[in-house]
């Protein structure tokens, strides 16, 4: 009979030590998303305001061409091939 106990104890442990486990990896993943969810209200907010800017100067020329030139500098893509009017990136 001891030897059951002594089981059952060691098995109730065993539980213990896996759903505090299971605690900390949910807390984790919440962390994580609330990081995460911080990131895309930042991202949003600089969408916004860049927005915000583009209705109040209005859609000038030059607006336009510093548009194009911060997606060329805020690209993955490096390679441009132009004509001499159109530059054009290629992936």
């Amino acid at each position: 009979m001891k030897i059951l106990k002594e089981i059952h104890f060691a098995g109730f442990k065993v539980f213990q030590l896996l759903r505090d486990q299971t605690i900390h990896n949910l807390i984790a993943e919440q962390v994580k998303d609330e990081v995460q969810i911080t990131e895309m209200r930042q991202e949003k907010a600089r969408v916004d305001a860049e927005t915000d800017k583009i209705k109040t100067t209005g859609l000038t020329k030059e607006a336009l061409q510093q548009q194009w030139i911060e997606a060329i500098r805020n690209s993955r893509n490096r390679i441009i091939i132009t004509d001499g009017r159109t530059p054009i990136m290629v992936q």
